[in-house]
């Protein structure tokens, strides 16, 4: 496990880190759990049904007000697909949390992996 969160750490093959807004402080060297569940998909080739590389997926765009693909631009709907089975990596991620490897920011009591954009931040 140790060895799998150094290399989380590393900034060239590791999670994005960036500071994040948690209501009116920033918090240098954040991470989001929807890209601690997107890095070990890809890292570890978890795929739906367990064998060979991940399907790769677009996110939507974020818009401000709006949710989803903007309805200006229909030749982006095929593409998008829906993300694969990330409950292996969300296990993965939440035993991350329960082993104190890192820290959710939001809620500290609740000690799981949500694949959304809560911050959390490496011990």
């Amino acid at each position: 496990m140790e060895r799998m969160v150094v290399t989380m750490q590393d900034p060239d093959q590791g999670v994005t880190m960036r500071s994040q807004r948690l209501l009116v402080t920033v918090i240098p060297h954040a991470v989001n759990g929807s890209d601690i569940v997107e890095w070990l998909i890809q890292k570890y080739s978890i795929a739906e049904d367990g064998k060979g590389p991940p399907v790769l997926f677009l996110r939507p765009p974020r818009l401000r007000g709006r949710a989803g693909p903007s309805p200006a631009k229909p030749w982006l709907l095929p593409t998008l697909r829906p993300p694969p089975d990330f409950s292996e990596a969300l296990h993965l991620g939440s035993l991350l949390v329960q082993h104190g490897y890192l820290y959710p920011l939001r809620d500290p009591r609740r000690l799981e992996l949500r694949p959304d954009e809560t911050p959390y931040r490496f011990q």
